[in-house]
């Protein structure tokens, strides 16, 4: 549990959860965090923030890719958790990996603890090295899996923004999951 602060305050330093969960206290924040120093969501192990309202989670599936996500919630205060998992996944959280088409080659699962009533904001960053041969940056969108698929449409894209490391924002999510 982080009471106040968590500061990767030198080079290289990576926090690997395997199935623990690091829980950020309502006012508890984290600093110092880039693509050399983040936590590593290798297993079930989740990324949680109690009462968030804009949070980045200086997440990644593995030692070598830095996926955070940032999360802003407008809705009903919650404790939401965050963990990037290595493929998307044709089922979201089962299935085969998706191969070459076009997708970023991680999946971000979403948690709360109390649910209905949110109102999400996502920010969900990734490199080039992340992205299968037929991705396209300038017509993608974030992807969230329900029951019936995966729930992108052409209304939902739009260009990814940044220089590697990439960005794609969605907003208005209602239902937490797989993205």
């Amino acid at each position: 549990i982080i009471k106040n602060n968590l500061d990767f305050s030198s080079n290289n330093n990576k926090l690997l959860l395997g199935n623990n969960d690091l829980t950020f206290e309502n006012s508890a924040t984290v600093s110092g965090f880039d693509d050399d120093e983040y936590l590593v969501t290798n297993g079930v192990g989740q990324v949680l923030k109690k009462d968030l309202s804009n949070f980045t989670f200086p997440i990644g599936y593995d030692t070598t890719s830095f996926n955070p996500l940032t999360l802003t919630e407008s809705g009903t205060a919650d404790t939401l958790g965050v963990r990037c998992l290595e493929h998307a996944l044709d089922s979201g959280s089962s299935g085969a990996p998706f191969t070459n088409q076009v997708v970023v080659d991680a999946s971000w699962e979403i948690t709360e603890a109390t649910v209905g009533g949110s109102n999400l904001t996502i920010t969900a960053q990734w490199s080039g090295g992340d992205e299968l041969t037929d991705f396209d940056r300038s017509y993608c969108g974030l992807s969230r899996y329900s029951s019936t698929g995966w729930d992108l449409t052409v209304s939902k894209t739009t260009a990814a923004s940044g220089s590697n490391p990439y960005t794609q924002t969605r907003t208005g999510i209602d239902s937490t999951g797989i993205f």
